[in-house]
């Protein structure tokens, strides 16, 4: 089972928790592109995303939450500037 780590203010953890958020969006930087994709990124082209089971969200002043991990997207559509990963459900939240 393959896990995705990734820190969160509190603000969005408290959202994902309630249920309210549903997509978490990070920049397309180096950094996450060699985190969550296979084979690089090129503008105009399709991505290959690596395959994670769960999303494990830290936060300084809350426990860690396990959340399932339903996919990858890209954001907005044309002329995409971020990653939208997909929440499912809540898996523990210690």
């Amino acid at each position: 089972m393959s896990n995705l780590n990734v820190t969160i203010y509190r603000e969005y953890y408290d959202q994902i928790k309630a249920g309210t958020k549903k997509f978490e969006y990070r920049d397309i930087k180096d950094y996450y592109i060699k985190k969550l994709l296979v084979g690089g990124y090129e503008p105009g082209k399709p991505i290959k995303a690596k395959h994670y089971d769960t999303i494990t969200f830290y936060c300084k002043t809350a426990p860690p939450m396990k959340v399932e991990y339903e996919g990858l997207f890209l954001y907005p559509k044309k002329n995409p500037k971020y990653f939208a990963i997909k929440l499912g459900k809540i898996l523990s939240n210690e």
